[in-house]
């Protein structure tokens, strides 16, 4: 009974460990590169995470009016620049 119990348990906790990994970006996922920004972005905030993701790149991009009078833009661009990001680069800080 003792083992019967310890496989359930073991097998209860592989499945949330695995049943969550990844996966395929739904249907109305922003994913731009290989970031997946999730669903329901407005065009404002898809063009400022594009501009944001190019400048980490190294590509400086950035339409400042939009920058400075769009939340949704201004929100995106962080969030791109953040996530666009080399990691190692960010480790060797």
């Amino acid at each position: 009974m003792k083992k019967l119990l310890q496989s359930i348990a073991i097998l209860a906790v592989t499945s949330m460990i695995f049943g969550c990994a990844g996966g395929r970006p739904g249907p109305n996922d922003f994913v731009y590169g290989e970031i997946n920004f999730g669903d329901n972005r407005s065009d404002s905030y898809k063009s400022g995470a594009k501009a944001g993701c190019d400048t980490a790149k190294g590509d400086y991009r950035k339409n400042h009016r939009k920058f400075n009078n769009d939340m949704d833009y201004h929100e995106g661009w962080f969030d791109g620049r953040k996530w666009c990001q080399d990691p190692y680069w960010q480790l060797s800080l």
